[in-house]
């Protein structure tokens, strides 16, 4: 039998993996982080964004679950056409968008679905990992997902500097450029299943799931109660970066403030990428998350009382314990939580959760933005982190007394 685990195949295998993390996190940026600097060129008020954000929310939702279902019980379609089937989609809605003149109402529409639909792989690109480390290939997430993270942060920067210089206009050609450079990287990757031979005959059906998304929530409390925090601290974080640029306006900066500010976050996410196996074999994956809702929840209180651009910019910087630690470890947490044909759900289900919160979140936060000030939504952002951590807490209690300390 081949051995896969060589350093040769493994650097071929984790690079092309690097740029499937780097194309993703470009096009992200360029279609979601922007998406309140875009709108409001178009014409939107902030009760519109945040309307339209929360649709962008529940499309991502309708997305995951069918998708993920989809994959879970249709194991012998390999999960990289089912992604790239999806970036298709975005790009012809980008090009429509970016081509077409629209009505408000109608690009709020095509907007919401490409961005939706872009946002809905990144559960099944997390996922790719797992499948080559359960067919005993020793793919790497890390420092792939470490490069997503500095390639985001420093299109961020420029995409700031970009859209002062020119216009938000831009931001959909660059998403179509991204996007099908993610296509090509995704349709690159080796099927870890023929690789390995994993497959009962030519033309066999992998391992599939037949447990239904409620029995697999019912069953399993951990997992139950780690979603309801990931809902809470989303619906407190996200709505703060959607509308950062009104923190921002409101201390005298401008879209490429914004892009600085992104760099700051994304940036610093780097370094615990690239050191996430260390940190993973020195703390528990549940530890590392808590320390990670507790540090968000500091972060969203900095930026509701921020008076100066400096407190901002640490806020920002302070995002090293928070998605650095979060986005480094919620993968392996996932997949050590559920069941082996549960895993691309399992991922699935965390940005179902953190959308559907994100939803709810933008949509009251534009309406509270315009009708009574930043200042209440911002209150209102840390104190959802806050209960977010209380019940994170409360999951790795579980944990604990199911488990046991060492688990």
């Amino acid at each position: 039998m081949t051995n896969y685990n060589t350093p040769k195949f493994l650097l071929r295998l984790n690079s092309n993996y690097a740029v499937i993390q780097v194309a993703y996190w470009c096009a992200f940026c360029m279609m979601y982080s922007f998406s309140t600097v875009y709108l409001t060129h178009k014409g939107f008020s902030d009760t519109q964004i945040g309307l339209t954000v929360s649709l962008m929310g529940l499309f991502n939702i309708a997305f995951q679950l069918s998708v993920s279902s989809f994959t879970d019980s249709h194991g012998g379609i390999p999960i990289k056409k089912i992604i790239a089937a999806i970036y298709i989609v975005s790009i012809l809605l980008a090009a429509v968008m970016s081509l077409i003149p629209m009505v408000p109402a109608m690009l709020m529409l095509v907007f919401t679905v490409a961005a939706a639909a872009q946002n809905s792989i990144s559960s099944m690109v997390n996922a790719m990992i797992g499948q080559y480390n359960d067919n005993g290939i020793d793919a790497t997430y890390g420092w792939p997902r470490g490069m997503g993270s500095i390639s985001y942060a420093v299109l961020a920067f420029f995409g700031g500097i970009i859209i002062d210089k020119y216009s938000p206009d831009v931001l959909p050609y660059l998403f179509i450029f991204f996007a099908v450079s993610a296509v090509i990287a995704v349709l690159l990757m080796p099927d870890p299943y023929k690789l390995t031979g994993n497959v009962r005959a030519m033309g066999g059906k992998k391992k599939t799931s037949s447990t239904s998304l409620k029995d697999m929530l019912l069953k399993n409390p951990v997992l139950m109660v780690f979603l309801i925090a990931v809902l809470v601290n989303s619906a407190g974080q996200v709505a703060t970066n959607t509308f950062l640029i009104r923190i921002i306006e409101n201390l005298g900066g401008n879209a490429r403030t914004l892009g600085t500010c992104m760099l700051i976050q994304a940036g610093v996410e780097f370094p615990i990428m690239i050191t996430s196996t260390f940190l993973l074999r020195k703390f528990k994956p549940r530890y590392l998350l808590l320390t990670s809702f507790i540090c968000y929840t500091i972060k969203m209180a900095a930026l509701a009382y921020a008076p100066n651009m400096g407190i901002v910019y640490a806020a920002m910087a302070f995002s090293i314990f928070c998605f650095g630690l979060y986005g480094a470890t919620v993968v392996i947490f996932i997949n050590r939580i559920v069941g082996l044909t549960e895993k691309v759900r399992g991922q699935a289900l965390v940005s179902v959760f953190g959308s559907f919160g994100a939803m709810l979140s933008n949509a009251v936060s534009g309406r509270m933005i315009d009708k009574i000030g930043l200042h209440a939504q911002l209150t209102m952002s840390w104190i959802a982190c806050g209960v977010g951590a209380v019940l994170m807490l409360v999951c790795c209690l579980m944990i604990n007394k199911k488990f046991g300390k060492d688990y």
